[in-house]
């Protein structure tokens, strides 16, 4: 099993088997600790993007209100509007919203993205 460090000394454990991805999540918890869920592919074979995943990401990042937002940072396609496009579809389970780094008109409309965005998530390659 693989064990990644959370804020408060939480552990997440995850192990693959039978390609299909088992995890122990920490209870949902607001507050200002910064935590982490780490997913190493977005892709497994026979499965659609994220799907493998998805039940891991609602359950870490809890139900939405109507405000919160994931802020998506699109790095490994070239046509980033397509690559956002293909994230709100795969995450539109989880109930949130999806904002894009790219779609920010400056650096003051990023900063304010990051800023209230409740969970920003980095796609991305090798």
């Amino acid at each position: 099993a693989g064990f990644a460090t959370l804020a408060a000394g939480s552990v997440l454990r995850t192990r693959v088997t039978s390609a299909k991805l088992s995890a122990t999540c920490t209870p949902y918890i607001k507050s200002s600790a910064k935590r982490c869920l780490l997913i190493s592919n977005s892709k497994l074979v026979g499965l659609d993007y994220l799907a493998h995943v998805i039940d891991h990401i609602c359950a870490f990042l809890g139900p939405p209100s109507a405000a919160e937002y994931i802020l998506f940072v699109p790095f490994a396609q070239r046509d980033r509007d397509a690559y956002v496009a293909k994230f709100r579809k795969a995450i539109s389970p989880t109930g949130f919203q999806v904002k894009s780094l790219h779609e920010c008109a400056d650096a003051a409309a990023r900063r304010t993205a990051v800023e209230h965005a409740s969970a920003v998530f980095v796609g991305g390659g090798n």
